[in-house]
Protein backbone atom coordinates (compact mmCIF):
# COMPACT_ATOMS: atom_id res chain seq x y z
CA UNK A 1 0.00 0.00 0.00
CA UNK A 2 3.24 2.56 0.73
CA UNK A 3 3.60 2.15 -2.71
CA UNK A 4 0.42 3.67 -4.47
CA UNK A 5 1.66 7.01 -5.25
CA UNK A 6 4.05 5.55 -8.03
CA UNK A 7 1.55 4.06 -10.00
CA UNK A 8 -0.68 6.90 -10.14
CA UNK A 9 0.16 9.62 -13.06
CA UNK A 10 0.09 13.52 -12.29
CA UNK A 11 -3.12 13.54 -13.59
CA UNK A 12 -4.26 10.92 -11.43
CA UNK A 13 -2.64 12.15 -8.37
CA UNK A 14 -3.98 15.57 -9.05
CA UNK A 15 -7.39 13.81 -8.54
CA UNK A 16 -6.60 11.91 -5.55
CA UNK A 17 -5.41 15.44 -3.59
CA UNK A 18 -8.98 16.90 -4.88
CA UNK A 19 -10.87 14.05 -3.50
CA UNK A 20 -8.39 13.90 -0.04
CA UNK A 21 -9.66 17.35 0.17
CA UNK A 22 -13.30 16.76 -0.35
CA UNK A 23 -13.26 14.33 2.07
CA UNK A 24 -11.79 16.48 4.55
CA UNK A 25 -14.09 19.24 4.12
CA UNK A 26 -16.98 16.87 4.35
CA UNK A 27 -16.14 15.03 6.75
CA UNK A 28 -13.47 17.60 8.78
CA UNK A 29 -11.27 14.04 10.06
CA UNK A 30 -8.06 13.49 12.18
CA UNK A 31 -6.86 10.86 9.76
CA UNK A 32 -7.81 9.74 6.40
CA UNK A 33 -5.95 6.37 5.34
CA UNK A 34 -6.57 4.62 1.40
CA UNK A 35 -6.44 0.68 2.80
CA UNK A 36 -6.85 -0.52 -0.90
CA UNK A 37 -7.12 0.53 -4.66
CA UNK A 38 -7.16 -0.94 -7.91
CA UNK A 39 -6.47 0.24 -11.42
CA UNK A 40 -8.78 -0.91 -14.31
CA UNK A 41 -7.57 -0.05 -17.41
CA UNK A 42 -9.80 -0.12 -20.54
CA UNK A 43 -8.90 0.20 -24.58
CA UNK A 44 -11.46 1.50 -26.85
CA UNK A 45 -11.15 1.06 -30.46
CA UNK A 46 -13.67 1.63 -33.19
CA UNK A 47 -13.36 2.62 -37.28
CA UNK A 48 -13.40 6.45 -36.01
CA UNK A 49 -10.95 6.27 -32.99
CA UNK A 50 -7.58 4.56 -32.91
CA UNK A 51 -6.70 3.18 -29.32
CA UNK A 52 -7.84 5.01 -26.60
CA UNK A 53 -6.86 3.93 -22.98
CA UNK A 54 -8.47 4.57 -20.25
CA UNK A 55 -7.37 4.05 -16.35
CA UNK A 56 -10.27 4.02 -14.09
CA UNK A 57 -9.26 4.02 -10.45
CA UNK A 58 -10.98 2.60 -7.21
CA UNK A 59 -9.91 3.21 -3.61
CA UNK A 60 -11.01 2.13 -0.45
CA UNK A 61 -10.85 4.56 2.42
CA UNK A 62 -10.85 4.89 6.02
CA UNK A 63 -12.06 8.44 7.64
CA UNK A 64 -11.45 8.52 11.33
CA UNK A 65 -13.49 11.29 13.26
CA UNK A 66 -14.27 12.49 16.75
CA UNK A 67 -17.69 10.91 16.41
CA UNK A 68 -19.16 9.05 13.27
CA UNK A 69 -20.64 12.47 11.69
CA UNK A 70 -22.24 10.64 8.57
CA UNK A 71 -24.66 7.99 8.60
CA UNK A 72 -24.25 5.23 5.99
CA UNK A 73 -27.05 6.90 3.71
CA UNK A 74 -24.93 10.13 3.38
CA UNK A 75 -21.36 8.26 3.11
CA UNK A 76 -22.85 6.58 -0.09
CA UNK A 77 -24.27 9.89 -1.56
CA UNK A 78 -20.90 11.35 -1.00
CA UNK A 79 -18.90 8.52 -3.02
CA UNK A 80 -21.73 8.84 -5.86
CA UNK A 81 -21.05 12.42 -6.58
CA UNK A 82 -17.32 13.54 -5.46
CA UNK A 83 -15.52 10.90 -7.75
CA UNK A 84 -16.49 10.08 -11.27
CA UNK A 85 -12.87 8.52 -12.38
CA UNK A 86 -13.79 5.13 -10.37
CA UNK A 87 -15.14 3.89 -7.78
CA UNK A 88 -14.97 5.02 -3.80
CA UNK A 89 -15.55 2.99 -0.64
CA UNK A 90 -15.48 4.87 2.75
CA UNK A 91 -15.52 3.26 6.24
CA UNK A 92 -15.71 6.09 8.96
CA UNK A 93 -14.88 5.24 12.45
CA UNK A 94 -14.94 7.33 15.42
CA UNK A 95 -11.24 7.91 16.92
CA UNK A 96 -12.02 5.96 20.18
CA UNK A 97 -13.41 2.87 18.52
CA UNK A 98 -10.14 3.10 16.12
CA UNK A 99 -7.92 3.11 19.68
CA UNK A 100 -10.25 0.83 21.08
CA UNK A 101 -9.59 -1.87 18.25
CA UNK A 102 -6.23 -1.49 18.26
CA UNK A 103 -5.99 -2.12 21.91
CA UNK A 104 -7.40 -5.71 21.57
CA UNK A 105 -5.63 -5.94 18.40
CA UNK A 106 -8.74 -5.92 16.10
CA UNK A 107 -7.13 -6.92 12.70
CA UNK A 108 -8.69 -5.07 10.38
CA UNK A 109 -7.64 -1.66 12.40
CA UNK A 110 -4.86 -2.48 13.07
CA UNK A 111 -3.61 -3.77 9.71
CA UNK A 112 -4.57 -0.68 7.85
CA UNK A 113 -2.75 1.77 10.66
CA UNK A 114 0.22 -0.28 9.90
CA UNK A 115 0.01 -0.94 6.16
CA UNK A 116 -2.62 1.62 4.74
CA UNK A 117 -1.14 4.86 3.07
CA UNK A 118 -1.79 8.26 5.82
CA UNK A 119 -3.33 10.76 2.81
CA UNK A 120 -4.32 13.25 5.94
CA UNK A 121 -3.55 14.07 9.24
CA UNK A 122 -5.10 17.07 10.98
CA UNK A 123 -2.14 17.38 13.29
CA UNK A 124 0.25 16.37 10.40
CA UNK A 125 1.77 13.96 12.79
CA UNK A 126 1.19 10.22 12.31
CA UNK A 127 -1.89 8.28 13.99
CA UNK A 128 0.66 6.00 15.77
CA UNK A 129 1.95 9.10 18.07
CA UNK A 130 -1.52 9.11 20.03
CA UNK A 131 -1.74 5.01 19.33
CA UNK A 132 1.51 4.81 21.20
CA UNK A 133 0.13 7.20 24.03
CA UNK A 134 -3.27 5.42 24.80
CA UNK A 135 -2.33 1.86 23.65
CA UNK A 136 -0.76 0.73 27.24
CA UNK A 137 -3.88 1.92 29.02
CA UNK A 138 -6.36 0.57 26.94
CA UNK A 139 -4.46 -2.78 27.16
CA UNK A 140 -3.83 -2.40 30.77
CA UNK A 141 -7.89 -2.00 31.17
CA UNK A 142 -8.27 -5.03 28.92
CA UNK A 143 -5.97 -7.44 30.97
CA UNK A 144 -8.00 -6.31 34.39
CA UNK A 145 -11.34 -7.02 32.27
CA UNK A 146 -10.16 -10.23 30.86
CA UNK A 147 -8.71 -11.19 34.74
CA UNK A 148 -12.00 -10.65 36.48
CA UNK A 149 -14.43 -12.95 33.94
CA UNK A 150 -12.08 -15.43 34.35
CA UNK A 151 -11.97 -15.24 38.11
CA UNK A 152 -15.69 -14.93 38.40
CA UNK A 153 -15.76 -18.17 36.13
CA UNK A 154 -13.55 -20.22 37.90
CA UNK A 155 -15.86 -18.87 41.16
CA UNK A 156 -18.71 -20.62 39.38
CA UNK A 157 -16.80 -23.99 38.94
CA UNK A 158 -16.24 -24.03 43.10
CA UNK A 159 -19.80 -23.02 43.40
CA UNK A 160 -20.97 -25.81 41.15
CA UNK A 161 -18.31 -28.00 43.30
CA UNK A 162 -20.26 -27.37 46.11
CA UNK A 163 -23.28 -28.24 44.90
CA UNK A 164 -22.29 -31.47 44.04
CA UNK A 165 -21.55 -32.02 47.53
CA UNK A 166 -25.22 -31.51 48.53
CA UNK A 167 -26.42 -33.44 45.17
CA UNK A 168 -28.03 -30.60 43.85
CA UNK A 169 -27.23 -31.56 40.20
CA UNK A 170 -29.80 -29.15 38.73
CA UNK A 171 -28.38 -25.95 40.01
CA UNK A 172 -24.85 -27.90 39.78
CA UNK A 173 -25.42 -27.25 35.69
CA UNK A 174 -26.89 -24.17 36.20
CA UNK A 175 -23.63 -22.94 37.57
CA UNK A 176 -21.43 -24.39 35.29
CA UNK A 177 -23.55 -22.82 32.43
CA UNK A 178 -22.58 -19.41 34.34
CA UNK A 179 -18.69 -20.01 34.66
CA UNK A 180 -19.22 -21.05 30.41
CA UNK A 181 -20.82 -17.72 29.65
CA UNK A 182 -18.85 -15.22 31.90
CA UNK A 183 -16.06 -16.99 30.18
CA UNK A 184 -16.59 -16.84 26.78
CA UNK A 185 -18.02 -12.90 27.18
CA UNK A 186 -14.99 -12.28 28.77
CA UNK A 187 -12.71 -14.09 26.07
CA UNK A 188 -14.68 -12.36 23.29
CA UNK A 189 -14.46 -8.71 24.40
CA UNK A 190 -10.52 -9.02 24.71
CA UNK A 191 -10.38 -10.57 20.56
CA UNK A 192 -13.02 -8.03 19.39
CA UNK A 193 -13.94 -5.53 21.77
CA UNK A 194 -17.66 -7.68 22.14
CA UNK A 195 -19.14 -7.93 25.72
CA UNK A 196 -21.97 -10.08 24.20
CA UNK A 197 -23.94 -9.08 27.33
CA UNK A 198 -27.07 -10.43 25.20
CA UNK A 199 -26.12 -13.12 23.91
CA UNK A 200 -26.68 -16.98 24.54
CA UNK A 201 -24.35 -19.73 25.17
CA UNK A 202 -24.64 -21.34 22.62
CA UNK A 203 -24.03 -17.99 20.50
CA UNK A 204 -21.17 -16.89 22.58
CA UNK A 205 -19.16 -20.49 22.40
CA UNK A 206 -19.66 -20.76 18.65
CA UNK A 207 -18.20 -17.18 18.62
CA UNK A 208 -14.95 -17.95 20.81
CA UNK A 209 -15.06 -20.81 18.63
CA UNK A 210 -14.37 -18.28 15.61
CA UNK A 211 -12.41 -15.66 16.97
CA UNK A 212 -9.23 -14.40 15.22
CA UNK A 213 -8.34 -18.27 14.11
CA UNK A 214 -6.49 -18.85 17.38
CA UNK A 215 -8.85 -21.22 19.06
CA UNK A 216 -7.04 -24.86 18.94
CA UNK A 217 -9.31 -27.66 17.31
CA UNK A 218 -9.91 -29.32 21.08
CA UNK A 219 -12.29 -26.52 20.96
CA UNK A 220 -14.35 -28.01 18.16
CA UNK A 221 -15.18 -31.60 19.34
CA UNK A 222 -18.63 -31.97 19.05
CA UNK A 223 -18.42 -33.50 22.29
CA UNK A 224 -18.00 -29.94 23.30
CA UNK A 225 -21.22 -28.45 21.35
CA UNK A 226 -23.65 -31.27 22.86
CA UNK A 227 -22.07 -30.06 26.35
CA UNK A 228 -23.39 -26.52 25.40
CA UNK A 229 -26.63 -28.22 24.54
CA UNK A 230 -26.84 -29.76 27.74
CA UNK A 231 -25.61 -26.88 30.02
CA UNK A 232 -28.54 -24.45 28.21
CA UNK A 233 -31.23 -26.57 28.54
CA UNK A 234 -30.29 -27.30 32.59
CA UNK A 235 -29.75 -23.40 32.66
CA UNK A 236 -33.18 -22.63 30.90
CA UNK A 237 -34.70 -25.59 33.49
CA UNK A 238 -33.72 -23.75 36.58
CA UNK A 239 -34.69 -19.94 35.05
CA UNK A 240 -37.92 -21.36 34.43
CA UNK A 241 -38.42 -23.75 37.38
CA UNK A 242 -38.61 -26.54 34.81
CA UNK A 243 -38.54 -29.99 35.90
CA UNK A 244 -34.77 -31.17 34.43
CA UNK A 245 -32.93 -33.08 36.80
CA UNK A 246 -29.20 -34.40 34.88
CA UNK A 247 -28.11 -37.66 35.76
CA UNK A 248 -25.03 -37.58 38.45
CA UNK A 249 -22.92 -38.94 36.36
CA UNK A 250 -23.39 -36.49 33.00
CA UNK A 251 -23.09 -33.63 35.23
CA UNK A 252 -19.59 -35.14 36.57
CA UNK A 253 -18.57 -34.92 33.16
CA UNK A 254 -20.01 -31.59 32.11
CA UNK A 255 -17.78 -30.13 35.28
CA UNK A 256 -14.46 -31.57 34.16
CA UNK A 257 -15.61 -30.70 30.51
CA UNK A 258 -16.56 -27.22 31.50
CA UNK A 259 -13.47 -26.60 33.53
CA UNK A 260 -11.00 -27.79 30.76
CA UNK A 261 -12.81 -25.15 27.88
CA UNK A 262 -11.98 -22.17 30.81
CA UNK A 263 -8.63 -23.32 31.09
CA UNK A 264 -7.99 -23.78 27.76
CA UNK A 265 -9.38 -20.02 26.73
CA UNK A 266 -7.76 -18.71 29.74
CA UNK A 267 -4.65 -19.95 28.38
CA UNK A 268 -5.66 -18.76 25.09
CA UNK A 269 -6.12 -15.19 26.19
CA UNK A 270 -3.35 -14.82 28.44
CA UNK A 271 -1.06 -15.32 25.53
CA UNK A 272 -2.97 -12.38 23.20
CA UNK A 273 -2.22 -10.06 25.90
CA UNK A 274 1.35 -11.28 26.13
CA UNK A 275 1.80 -10.03 22.59
CA UNK A 276 -0.29 -6.85 22.80
CA UNK A 277 2.12 -5.92 26.16
CA UNK A 278 5.40 -6.61 23.90
CA UNK A 279 3.85 -5.10 20.59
Amino acid sequence: MKDLLEWLSLEQKKELEDLVEKVVKTFKPEQVYCFGFRINSSVKCGCFSEGIVRNAIDYDLLVVTQPVVKSEIEIQKFTGQSFKSGSLTIINFSQKVVLAALSVGQNFVNTIIKSGLLLYTRENEPYKSEIIAERAVHINRAKISFERSFETAFGFIDAAADRFINEDYSLMAFMLHQAMAVACRGFINLFLGFNGNKKNLETLFALANNVAGHLPPFLQYEQNNELIKQLLKSYNGVKCNRKFVPEKDIVTNHQGLTETLIETMEDYGKQHLNKLMSG
